[in-house]
């Protein structure tokens, strides 16, 4: 798995989890990213996973209609 990979996963697994975004953003800055990239980024993988959070309700919803 490449590195960017892991990260996106390491990130999408803290934001599900209800790690603060403070707690996230310090991860991030030891890992050696630049500070004002990280809340963007997050915000980011966040919208991603409510999407999908939102394919998946109508996904389950469509399945019960007849």
């Amino acid at each position: 798995m490449s590195k960017m990979s892991e990260f996106y996963i390491g990130i999408v697994e803290m934001v599900e989890q209800g790690l603060s975004y403070d707690s996230i953003i310090a991860m991030m800055v030891d890992e050696g990213y630049p500070r004002e990239a990280c809340l963007p980024i997050i915000n980011q993988i966040a919208g991603d996973i409510d999407e999908l959070e939102r394919i998946r309700e109508i996904a389950a919803e469509s399945s019960y209609e007849f």
